[in-house]
């Protein structure tokens, strides 16, 4: 038989009694906390509809007159740490079983609808923003508490924070949860504080280890600080703060590294703090960082990316009616992550490449790691061209291609605007880049655009196309293939036919009009033009699949890339690419790359 409503209110208020007055009693911390595991434990197990209106409307008041305490208790606390007359330890385990019952507290209301409740719990905050800000703020801190005992102060204090915020986005309550955590000067010096102490705890095992739930409960504060409205002030120091910038990004890079491999693993052997929602997060952060960043924003990108066979495999399972309820719905969220992931992080390095200037090294790295994206993105269509059990609307990737070839454009500019005497070499001033992701783009486009089972988004085809002929070589242009869908775009679009025509940019559709109005031909030489801008990357195959090949984006940078055997010229991912190659084109050109090199190297010889 559950609980009365008098054995509820009473057991709340005897346990909050001892939590709040454990500084000046002489209870035993360890035998307060095994109570608060003990009513942890009674609440997970409490079904709410079989409790009465009484009891539940007791439950309610009864925590809303503990919260009441334990919020004060923050204050109080902070106020013994500075006084410096009490022994930190005490008070630092004092602190972590009010934020641990503050936060069984907190999740028992949230799940079981008790809004004021979970409004009022909401008010604990000040535990970690006095209490936890206080401690470690002290001078004493680092040397009297353990390492363990410090990790679980700051593991109870994050717990909460973010537990809080979670919930007060849910309840639609941020609001008044902003109030609680206004100013921002109240808030960001625990954040800073707290990524301090936890690279002094961990800091070799960001990403990964016993910190791993911890790190990942940081990132969701972040996030609700640069996703919530009432919490603007707030991101708008933190963007301000360059210190606390790059402490944030030292602490999210790691978790973006791991979080690609650890959801491509299966659900028994996924740590548990790596879901979607999290790696959503750890995207939205709104961490713009520096130059530093961008190759690895673009790293961790692609590698997101690069589980697209994973969620084909589930999608694969689900069209079969083998998938578990979970497992569709994992592959679902993938899925979307992936579609979602590139322009999160192509908006960020945009941010970057407009907030100043770079040296010359960092804006070419930038644009090698671009490059990298680039070609990336484009496997992931001719990958999805081939697997439609994907389940994923690759026509959406076109979108995330064509804003990484512009944002490449932009960063290639500084390159090549690099002053003399610059860190940038005569090789990298040229981009060679911006060719090679042209020719890869128009077949990925092709793909997109003859999708039988996809409706055409002439807008989006156009402009990746007309894109790649602006910065490709001027063979594109002749390509019978590229003046085909260009003419099919123009006609559905004079026709009125054309999916989001009514976006159509007045200018895109005079560009158009001029190309169809040209009818180029083709010329001598074209094939071998775009067979050298192909040469330069690392799989000279501009349809290549290969999500697994790893690398570089150059020719000859490819993990176990092939040259070419006759001309010596061409690299591959492998044998697949180099004999689909070959069919589809290299056997004509092969001969001349081999004769050009040999010219080629015959002139420098003939220089020195």
């Amino acid at each position: 038989m559950p609980p009365s409503a008098a054995v509820w209110a009473r057991d709340l208020a005897a346990l909050v009694a001892d939590i709040c007055n454990l500084d000046s009693s002489s209870l035993a911390i360890g035998m307060v906390e095994a109570r608060v595991n003990k009513l942890g434990n009674r609440l997970s197990c409490v079904v709410i509809s079989a409790l009465d209106a009484e009891t539940v409307a007791a439950l309610d008041r009864a925590v809303q007159a503990a919260a009441k305490q334990l919020s004060a208790l923050g204050p109080r606390l902070a106020a013994v740490v500075r006084r410096g007359n009490a022994a930190e330890e005490r008070v630092s385990a004092h602190s972590s079983v009010a934020c641990v019952f503050s936060f069984d507290l907190l999740t028992f209301t949230s799940q079981h609808g008790l809004i004021d409740a979970t409004k009022a719990l909401h008010s604990c905050v000040t535990l970690p923003l006095e209490c936890g800000s206080a401690l470690m703020a002290s001078a004493d801190a680092s040397i009297a508490e353990s390492t363990e005992a410090a990790y679980k102060c700051l593991f109870t204090q994050t717990q909460l924070l973010s537990g809080a915020m979670s919930s007060a986005m849910t309840i639609c309550d941020a609001e008044h949860l902003a109030a609680q955590l206004a100013p921002p000067e109240r808030l960001l010096p625990w954040l800073s504080a707290a990524i301090s102490k936890l690279f002094a705890l961990h800091g070799t095992l960001l990403g990964r280890g016993s910190s791993l739930r911890l790190q990942v409960m940081l990132v969701q504060v972040i996030y609700t600080i640069g996703n919530s409205k009432y919490l603007a002030p707030h991101a708008a120091a933190v963007q301000r703060d360059a210190s606390l910038q790059r402490s944030l990004l030292q602490l999210l890079v790691p978790l973006l590294h791991a979080s690609p491999a650890a959801l491509q693993l299966p659900a028994e052997r996924r740590p548990a703090e790596f879901h979607i929602k999290s790696v959503a997060q750890e995207l939205q952060a709104n961490l713009h960082g520096g130059w530093a960043e961008v190759t690895v924003f673009c790293a961790a990108s692609s590698a997101l990316l690069r589980a697209l066979p994973h969620a084909s495999a589930l999608a694969g399972l689900a069209a079969t009616g083998v998938a578990t309820g979970s497992q569709q719905h994992f592959g679902d969220q993938l899925t979307k992550l992936l579609v979602t992931a590139t322009l999160l992080t192509l908006q960020a390095i945009k941010q970057v490449a407009d907030s100043g200037p770079s040296s010359a090294a960092d804006s070419a790295a930038a644009a090698e790691a671009l490059w990298q994206l680039h070609t990336t993105l484009c496997r992931c269509i001719h990958y999805s061209a081939a697997a439609p059990a994907a389940g994923i609307r690759f026509d959406k990737l076109l979108l995330s291609l064509g804003y990484c070839m512009q944002v490449a454009e932009m960063v290639s500019s500084r390159v090549c605007a690099a002053p003399p005497g610059s860190t940038a070499s005569h090789s990298v001033a040229k981009p060679r880049h911006l060719p090679a992701m042209s020719v890869a783009q128009v077949p990925a486009t092709l793909v997109v655009a003859g999708a039988c089972h996809l409706p055409p988004n002439d807008t989006l085809v156009a402009r990746a196309l007309l894109q790649a002929l602006k910065l490709g070589p001027a063979a594109l242009a002749f390509s019978p293939s590229v003046q085909q869908a260009l003419g099919q775009c123009l006609d559905r679009i004079e026709a009125g036919e054309a999916s989001h025509s009514t976006c159509l940019d007045p200018a895109l559709l005079d560009v158009l009009q001029q190309l169809h109005q040209q009818r180029c031909e083709p010329q001598p030489g074209d094939a071998l033009e775009l067979a050298q801008a192909a040469a330069t990357r690392s799989c000279a195959y501009l349809r290549c699949a290969n999500l697994a090949g790893e690398g570089g984006p150059a020719a000859g940078q490819g993990a176990g890339s092939q040259r070419c055997s006759k001309c010596k010229v061409a690299w591959y991912c492998g044998t697949a690419c180099s004999h689909a190659d070959w069919r589809a084109g290299h056997r004509r050109v092969c001969r001349l790359l081999g004769a050009m090199r040999v010219a080629e190297r015959e002139g420098e010889r003939g220089e020195v």
